[in-house]
């Protein structure tokens, strides 16, 4: 990793030895490793911190052959934004980013970054759109000179961004790939509209940074009129025609170093093989005659397909490799997307699971199809070539500080929050604490032991404190809930926020309320002992689908019938996220009461900040004072 990725006839090398490209596409990666509590294209795995994720895919990247991931300079969900408004940046999730490059360079893959998005309405372009205002469209992105400035500063941030871990710059830090000016451009009827930018932004962007590649980042439409439409989906009259891509004018600027393209069978409605094949053939042909080195950074098809996934998996890696293998211009692919197991994508996304797109390592269809063109490119890697003169070494970069145990950063004076990294060793139920330059351990209530090594339940300890709280039942609420109270660190449920992004205001400018609610999934035992440590706590509300509870006090014992909750995901979808229910202090609130009305609903004011599109339909059983005794077998079970 001490020199740059640099083309050489044709052909991508490091230090004028040979290099293919071979990984995958990972969304999010950001606020993951910035250590966001929960993701929206797939979840965190249980247990699991963003980070720790991060860590662990790159892990198997290393195993599994890959030499490339790409991922966004933009992160995905409005209380995790990188860009909060224009010129000002999260420090915290700017610091994810920082994460991702570091542990990269640690195992020896490539990031290829992705300046912006298209799509995404959190940082992306619609977001720049935005922010300038005055009744402006998607396509006045590509043209308004006041939204290109916008670009431009964000594109600046990010090049003259020094690693706050390692203390490279990331214009001279080759852990960096390439660069794709923007995702996936589109811009509706535009003519040439695009490809004036793409020259503009490319010569912007290499006056920035001259030794990283740079690419277009786009699917690789052609518009109407030229021989090679006939190559696009459905055909030379196809609907895009009219997306303002034109593939090989669009990449016919000297600063675009090489071309790339995509390939979505389903989404752009083509599913036949001929397609695939005429598409892949039309690519190579142009950039033949280009000169320059093709890639297929980004490629997906549904999981739903079942074996016809894995016949477009094989027939699309297969063109690559062959294409590879005979000296072609095609030199990689990056799959769309890859899954740790325990992740879940949304439930709208094909009942959860592994999503549209999801790959897991356990597939035992796809994934030996994408281990076995990996280990092919794997071959052709390192051959030296004669014809190199380029070797783009990694000059003048700081030396990484060996840091001692529990800071990190160029004068090594930055504590590492070691619980939000998931580098910690706590037992099972026990408490992470963060302290300056290290952590602690510690057994929860209930529990004994060391923290580190064991944390053994005591079953008397924890009945005591399932028998001080009792419930009227599911969908039982209080009428009155009172008000919250602060979730206590290192209580059962509490995890750390790196981001921030649990203290934004709530909707419609209310106040945030990450402070009171549980961020883990819980229990209700875990309230219980989360409200035991709460100065004032007397009871809790707690939703047994979300299994999330938020604190309170002062509230009444009599209940009111709840009413089920809707949440919206961030895709807009409503879903169904449970009735919540509260669980009172006996010793506080000792009569019981149930009203006949029906409580509101958190669609309509239960605090629930930032709800899940990601929550489980699988219910507890109904929890009443009665179940104290089920909590309590459950617990003494082996």
């Amino acid at each position: 990793m001490d020199h740059f990725v640099a083309i050489s006839d044709g052909q991508f090398v490091v230090n004028c030895k040979t290099f293919y490209v071979r990984g995958w596409n990972q969304w999010e990666t950001v606020e993951a490793a910035a250590g966001a509590l929960e993701l929206y294209g797939a979840s965190l795995p249980p247990n699991t911190t963003g980070p720790a994720l991060v860590r662990r895919l790159l892990d198997r990247a290393v195993a599994n052959g890959f030499t490339v991931v790409r991922a966004w300079a933009t992160a995905v969900s409005p209380q995790y934004a990188l860009e909060t408004s224009p010129g000002q940046y999260n420090e915290a999730v700017f610091r994810g980013l920082d994460y991702l490059l570091d542990e990269a360079r640690k195992r020896g893959i490539r990031v290829l970054l992705s300046l912006t998005d298209n799509w995404q309405q959190t940082g992306g372009a619609d977001q720049m759109v935005r922010w300038v205002g005055g009744g402006l469209t998607h396509e006045d992105f590509f043209t308004d000179a006041r939204i290109k400035a916008l670009y431009k500063g964000h594109v600046e941030a990010v090049l003259t961004r020094t690693n706050s871990i390692n203390g490279r710059v990331y214009s001279q830090d080759p852990t960096i790939f390439a660069l794709d000016l923007i995702n996936e451009p589109r811009c509706y009827q535009c003519g040439t509209a695009l490809q004036l930018w793409v020259q503009e932004m490319a010569a912007y962007v290499k006056g920035l940074d001259s030794k990283h590649l740079l690419t277009v980042g786009e699917e690789g439409f052609y518009p109407a009129g030229v021989p090679q439409a006939a190559a696009n989906p459905d055909g030379a009259n196809s609907w895009a025609t009219l997306e303002g891509q034109n593939f090989v004018a669009d990449h016919a600027s000297p600063n675009i170093d090489f071309m790339a393209m995509h390939l979505w069978v389903n989404n752009w409605n083509d599913k036949s093989p001929q397609f695939v094949q005429r598409w892949v053939s039309q690519h190579i042909a142009d950039v033949q005659a280009a000169g320059k080195p093709l890639l297929l950074e980004e490629f997906g098809v549904w999981s739903g397909d079942g074996q016809e996934r894995t016949q477009y998996y094989r027939q699309i890696l297969d063109l690559v490799q062959q294409n590879a293998e005979a000296g072609g211009p095609l030199k990689g692919a990056l799959f769309w997307t890859w899954y740790a197991e325990g992740q879940r994508a949304p439930s709208e996304e094909q009942g959860g699971v592994a999503g549209l797109f999801g790959v897991f390592e356990s597939d035992k269809q796809n994934w030996p199809v994408i281990q076995g063109f990996a280990q092919a490119l794997s071959q052709l890697d390192g051959t030296l070539l004669a014809s190199c003169t380029s070797q783009r070494a990694a000059d003048g970069l700081p030396a990484v500080p060996s840091c001692p145990s529990g800071y990190e950063g160029p004068s090594c004076s930055t504590d590492i929050n070691e619980c939000a990294r998931g580098t910690a060793a706590c037992a099972q139920n026990a408490a992470c604490t963060n302290t300056q330059g290290g952590y602690t351990c510690a057994c929860y209530p209930g529990y004994s032991g060391d923290g580190k090594s064991s944390c053994k339940a005591d079953p008397a300890a924890l009945a005591a404190t399932a028998a001080r709280y009792a419930t009227d039942g599911t969908g039982k609420l209080g009428c009155s809930e009172g008000q919250d109270v602060a979730y206590p660190e290192g209580a059962p449920g509490f995890a750390y926020d790196p981001t921030g992004g649990l203290s934004r205001p709530g909707v419609g400018g209310q106040p945030a309320q990450g402070q009171f609610g549980s961020r883990l999934p819980v229990d209700p035992l875990a309230c219980m002992q989360a409200c035991d440590e709460a100065p004032g706590c007397t009871s809790f509300s707690y939703n047994p689908t979300q299994k999330k509870c938020f604190l309170k006090a002062g509230g009444t014992r009599q209940t009111c019938q709840a009413a089920p909750t809707t949440c919206v995901s961030a895709r807009g979808q409503p879903y169904s996220c449970g009735i919540w229910q509260t669980y009172f202090k006996t010793a506080a609130a000792p009569a019981a009461g149930v009203a006949a009305s029906t409580a509101p609903s958190s669609g309509s004011g239960k605090p629930s900040p930032t709800p899940s599109p990601r929550a489980s339909v699988q219910l507890l059983p109904p929890a009443t004072q009665s179940t104290t005794v089920q909590l309590l077998q459950a617990l003494q079970s082996p």
